[in-house]
């Protein structure tokens, strides 16, 4: 009775062993990779190929990256995380010390150097010295589709065991990009040789794709107020006819815009560079997008532009 009772313990012992063993594989495999994206719309794109497989973590869930402070919870997810996807030092140089501090676990990707990326350099003071690298790239369809590759790449070689279904969800949306481009395309195609005004110097990636142009920027760099010459300056190429938009962003509050636009018929519209506007995931990075393109078409048209969101 007793030979019969270990037996039977013992055989359940290896049965429970088994599932464990099992249970961890599953996890390990299908959700159990940790990992972070930085940026909203960089967050959407890996979403996007671990789509199925697992959820990343958003680091800076803020509209604004310049606001960013890291919380409790931030420093215990990069403290497990396995790998952290971020542009690069010139966009997120506040990351330096936690990622060197805290992720020290985890495998960094620095997307901005991505074989075959268009990258721009900068037009403004706002964003590094001049003759710096624009790091905005991924305003470019076909800069987030070389992204996507490139994640795609870094999370087959992490998980192996779902290498094939990373594939997959990157082909899908690496077709969605494409497709994404063409409606831009015909959103835009009616708003002609529009003229804007940019609240800062963040849609030269967007403003190149698309053959768009710009008549200045509100302001030169992002936490600095700009001056009264730059203002009437600005308001002498709204009066004179020189713009015909002017595109704020939904992290600034648009202060200025009552004095550069007074007495004038110029349009006001919201671009939003970083889907500050909408739920992260696998449709931020489209929804962005369509929407940065219906406001200039609606601006230039001299309709009620869309808030983001909408």
């Amino acid at each position: 009775m007793a030979n019969s009772m270990n037996k039977y313990a013992f055989s359940i012992l290896i049965l429970l062993g088994t599932l464990l063993l099992g249970a961890g594989s599953a996890s390990a495999g299908a959700g159990g990779l940790k990992v972070i994206a930085t940026i909203r719309p960089l967050h959407s794109l890996v979403a996007g190929v671990m789509h199925g497989l697992g959820t990343p973590k958003l680091l800076i869930e803020s509209g604004s990256a310049h606001t960013y402070t890291v919380k409790p919870s931030d420093a215990q997810a990069l403290e497990q995380a396995q790998l952290v996807f971020w542009i690069g030092p010139e966009l997120e140089n506040f990351l330096r010390r936690p990622l060197a501090t805290l992720a020290t676990k985890a495998k960094l990707i620095t997307l901005s150097d991505t074989e075959g990326l268009k990258l721009l350099k900068t037009r403004s003071a706002a964003h590094g010295y001049p003759g710096a690298v624009d790091m905005h790239l991924w305003l470019d369809p076909d800069n987030a589709k070389k992204l996507t590759r490139r994640i795609v790449k870094v999370l087959a070689r992490t998980d192996p065991s779902n290498a094939e279904a990373y594939e997959a969800n990157g082909a899908y949306q690496i077709d969605k990009l494409t497709e994404l481009t063409s409606d831009i395309e015909e959103i835009l195609a009616s708003a002609g040789d529009v003229k804007s005004i940019f609240y800062h110097d963040a849609f030269q990636y967007f403003e190149q794709r698309f053959g768009l142009k710009s008549a200045g920027f509100v302001t030169t760099g992002s936490n600095r107020a700009p001056g009264a010459r730059h203002v009437h300056d600005l308001r002498e190429t709204i009066l004179s006819g020189g713009a015909d938009c002017v595109l704020t962003e939904p992290q600034f509050a648009p202060s200025l815009l009552p004095s550069l636009t007074k007495n004038s018929r110029i349009q006001v519209g919201v671009l939003d560079p970083i889907g500050a506007g909408w739920v992260p995931g696998t449709d931020l990075y489209f929804n962005m997008m369509r929407h940065n393109a219906e406001a200039l078409r609606k601006c230039a048209a001299g309709n009620p532009p869309p808030a983001p969101g909408d």
